[in-house]
């Protein structure tokens, strides 16, 4: 049988996975939703939107010659990286846009995949070896449900599907949402909205970066372009900035009795710098002081960057913050929790996405018939967040436990996980071995160590909830683990992790 694999979605792991594949001369097909390559940076396109990792270090290692305008890149220089990747690597033959996945079947008498294609030509069945999910965690929009939302007359938009025609100039506008998203945005409706009303839940940390929307100077490109190891040092340290540790601020000290609003004493003296310098960029307004410096401990939530023009945008008198909630809408606007309605043109959801929903909406069935969500229920998990047992030759890639909260990026671990998949792609073909299935007890033992591992970390601290944890208040998202051991681990599978399901005929 031929070794064919499907990839599902084109953003950053896909292209990281396709590359690997075409190296070793694999046949394979990339299925990607949209009608093209980048995954997040494809679908998010709202005002301001910008990575906060800076850009030398976020992009691929065989694709690093790009002379980044910006220290952190705006989405349209992400979309071209993005798109100029897939063209250089010779992937876009392999790629089938406009189309999903809706299905997924294991089936033991071809020990391989059925998978079941939507596109706008119906639906078909394609068989393959081995099922690669780069499908990402942020790409499905929450959007809250608040009352009577279909009686309002103007615009509905959730910043993940931004209309390219969509103008606030002079327009009345609510916001719902205060982190990374709304960060970015809010500055940007400020300028041009009549009126703005950004709702927040709980308000967030933020790293103000004064350079955070900075071009590079023509001297750091002089000694990037010219000066011997420099562009490698200097991604490494931006990598790697925590030395393969784990930073102590991020660590929950059982002794710690300073108070509530920190974890350690290193916390504490983190917070006591973020306060300061998000105080300074709010100014002279001791009201929203009050409302805009979170009182639980740094790290509970994803901390946010940015330059701090989210801060001042509230010095402006057409700019305010509203702390009551949206309660409903009406056909003219919403109405906070305390009954005051608020006229609104166009209704932004700066909300976020349902990131711990992993794989959905695909339904993925594995041995006897067991669907994955299923057997997830509130807790996804998987073996280094790539394999799952009872589902052979399905491999995951920004799996459940590997979102980066302290170190690297996302780029490293998809190269991580494409090195790991392709090695155990290399044994199964090397041995005639049709798939593999990762054992129960490798399995349980991992989620017992990643359980131990994250208790000690900021993210697991009762204080707050954030998108990283499930309805029960458990870490599901974030991996607890140093660079280096992830590396370590990835660079080949241990064969006695697994169970080897022999060819037909072996």
């Amino acid at each position: 049988a031929t070794r064919s694999v499907i990839v599902v979605g084109a953003g950053l792991s896909g292209i990281a996975m396709g590359y690997r594949l075409k190296q070793a001369g694999l046949p394979f097909v990339i299925v990607e939703k949209n009608d093209g390559p980048g995954g997040t940076w494809y679908e998010n396109r709202f005002p301001g939107a910008s990575v906060d990792v800076p850009s030398h270090c976020y992009s691929f290692s065989f694709l690093r010659d790009v002379k980044w305008p910006e220290l952190f890149s705006p989405w349209p220089v992400l979309r071209a990286y993005f798109r100029d990747a897939v063209a250089r690597l010779g992937l876009e033959e392999h790629i089938r846009y406009r189309t999903e996945v809706v299905r997924a079947a294991w089936d033991e008498a071809t020990a391989g995949w059925a998978v079941t294609l939507r596109s706008a030509e119906g639906e078909e069945i394609v068989r393959c070896a081995a099922l690669v999910s780069a499908v990402g965690q942020l790409n499905r929009p929450l959007i809250p449900d608040i009352e009577c939302g279909e009686q309002f007359a103007g615009v509905r938009v959730h910043t993940s599907c931004w209309p390219d025609d969509l103008d606030v100039a002079g327009r009345k506008v609510v916001v719902i949402g205060t982190a990374a998203t709304a960060l970015q945005l809010v500055p940007e409706l400020a300028h041009a909205a009549a009126a703005l009303t950004v709702f927040q839940r709980s308000p967030t940390w933020v790293f103000v970066h004064p350079e955070y929307r900075r071009a590079i100077r023509p001297g750091e490109q002089w000694a990037i372009d010219h000066l011997p190891g420099y562009a490698r040092w200097y991604r490494v340290i931006l990598y790697n900035w925590a030395l393969d540790g784990v930073p102590e601020h991020m660590l929950i000290d059982p002794d710690w009795a300073g108070g509530p609003q920190a974890v350690s004493a290193a916390n504490e003296a983190a917070r006591v710098r973020l306060t300061a310098a998000m105080q300074a960029a709010i100014g002279d307004r001791p009201d929203l002081h009050a409302k805009m410096v979170p009182t639980y401990p740094p790290y509970v939530k994803r901390p946010n960057l940015g330059d701090g023009g989210f801060f001042r945008a509230f010095s402006q008198p057409n700019v305010h913050l509203n702390t009551e909630g949206v309660a409903r809408f009406t056909a003219q606007g919403v109405v906070d929790g305390a009954g005051v309605h608020h006229e609104a043109d166009v209704v932004v959801y700066a909300t976020g996405f349902r990131a711990l929903e992993y794989l959905a909406p695909m339904e993925i069935v594995g041995r006897g018939g067991q669907r994955i969500d299923e057997v997830w229920g509130d807790e996804p998990r998987a073996f280094l967040g790539i394999t799952v047992p009872d589902f052979p030759n399905l491999f995951l890639m920004y799996g459940p436990g590997t979102n980066l909260g302290f170190n690297g990026n996302l780029f490293f671990n998809a190269e991580c996980q494409a090195h790991y998949i392709m090695g155990c792609l290399k044994w199964q073909i090397e041995d005639g071995v049709a798939a593999i299935d990762l054992r129960p007890e490798v399995f349980a033992d991992y989620a017992v160590r990643m359980d131990t591992a994250l208790a000690r970390f900021t993210w697991s601290h009762g204080s707050a909830g954030s998108w990283y944890k499930n309805k029960a208040g458990k870490v599901i998202a974030n991996s607890p683990w140093p660079l280096l051991d992830y590396w370590r681990w990835t660079r080949a599978p241990v064969r006695t992790d697994y169970h080897a399901i022999p060819a037909q005929g072996a």
